[in-house]
């Protein structure tokens, strides 16, 4: 610590060193004054002071935030004229000394619960990709949007023959380029017989488009992801789930999962 950062503080601090105005080591940058247009422009690559400041100025970050990319903080976005919740989040990687790079975005996050039941839904979109050596990429529009329905209880759920998992996700990347959508429906952490299910991988899936399946990876258990299908549930795969639509998971599809993976769909 140097004099200049005693009297600033953390804040200040941190707010001189992402102009550039202060040095790693808290130093003054003497020739800042002659390069203030170069040092101002290299803000964006700052990351670790640029993140640690939409912390400061955002903060805390919401507890239930999606993990969108590794290390996502959704930072809630106040109305400017009266401070109250607008719905909109900014989506920033988490303040790191070592971090290069990094996506910028904008969010929605909504909790709805009941009894002991939590829904949450959530949607982002990508906007700028920053790093340490570049300046910043505009992505919206090159980078998929994401949508996600979670839904968990203060316990794990259960299903029949000693079936469980602590939460059921249904996730989708909607493209705004010519690329179909894909989605998701995921069991986490689900156990069979209190053995974690087993990981498959298979080249057969369950995304519908239109009147066709088409090939996608599957996998079961501590990946964790169980299955992907859009638009619904086709007949054939929902009988194999949840066979008389009363919510239970078929024993077969959890026992004997390649029987349904390896089957060839064909709407």
């Amino acid at each position: 610590m140097s004099i200049v950062t005693d009297q600033l503080g953390p804040k200040g601090t941190n707010v001189a060193e992402l102009i550039g105005l202060l040095n790693a080591d808290g130093d003054v940058n003497t020739d800042w004054f002659s390069n203030a247009e170069s040092e101002l422009g290299d803000i964006p690559r700052r990351l670790p002071n640029l993140c640690t400041l939409v912390q400061q100025m955002l903060g805390p970050a919401a507890e239930n935030g999606p993990p969108v990319f590794t290390g996502a903080q959704w930072y809630p976005i106040p109305d400017p004229l009266d401070d109250t919740p607008t719905g909109l989040y900014l989506v920033a990687p988490s303040p790191a000394d070592n971090i290069t790079s990094g996506a910028i975005g904008i969010g929605v996050l909504h909790d709805l619960g009941y009894s002991d039941l939590t829904i949450t839904t959530s949607a982002y979109v990508p906007l700028f990709e920053l790093s340490t050596t570049s300046t910043p990429s505009f992505i919206l529009g090159s980078q998929p949007a994401q949508l996600s329905v979670r839904a968990t209880s203060s316990g794990n759920f259960t299903a029949v023959d000693n079936v469980t998992f602590s939460a059921l996700a249904f996730d989708a990347q909607i493209h705004f380029a010519d690329q179909l959508p894909s989605m998701r429906l995921v069991f986490e952490n689900l156990t069979i017989n209190d053995e974690p299910a087993p990981v498959l991988l298979c080249p057969d899936a369950f995304v519908h488009y239109g009147r066709r399946f088409t090939g996608r990876r599957v996998s079961l258990g501590r990946s964790p992801c169980l299955v992907h299908g859009v638009r619904g549930f086709p007949d054939s795969m929902e009988t194999l789930l949840f066979p008389g639509r009363h919510g239970y998971l078929n024993r077969r599809f959890l026992s004997h999962p390649s029987a349904l993976c390896h089957r060839d769909y064909q709407s």
